[in-house]
């Protein structure tokens, strides 16, 4: 009964260990990224993902830097305060108006 109490122990210690060690690693993935960027790694749809680099096939190096030209231009004028502003414009343009109450109200006593 106690040798398998010290190996459940061992095989959990081994399963705890491992786990950090995996967690630490991808956490200095994700730093590196960060770095590396400036920016927290972008989000990743796996199917959508695949089925764009499917249609894609195999672009030239020249496509290749071209597109990531205006990928880095479009990212950096989307996180701005100035493109937040003129999204909310555009929002609010298009927002249902609805009749403003008249400030002088009228008691009629």
């Amino acid at each position: 009964m106690t040798v398998w109490i010290l190996i459940a122990l061992q095989a959990f210690e081994s399963g705890f260990w491992l786990g950090q060690v995996g967690y630490k690693r991808r956490q200095r993935a994700k730093v590196r990224e960060r770095l590396v960027w400036g920016r927290p790694p972008s989000a990743r749809l796996p199917i959508i993902d695949e089925q764009l680099r499917k249609t894609v096939g195999t672009p030239t190096t020249t496509q290749t830097r071209v597109a990531n030209g205006i990928v880095r231009a479009a990212r950096w004028l989307i996180h701005t305060r100035a493109f937040e502003l003129v999204v909310l414009n555009a929002v609010r343009g298009r927002w249902p108006k609805r009749p403003r109450l008249d400030s002088h109200v009228k008691l009629g006593l």
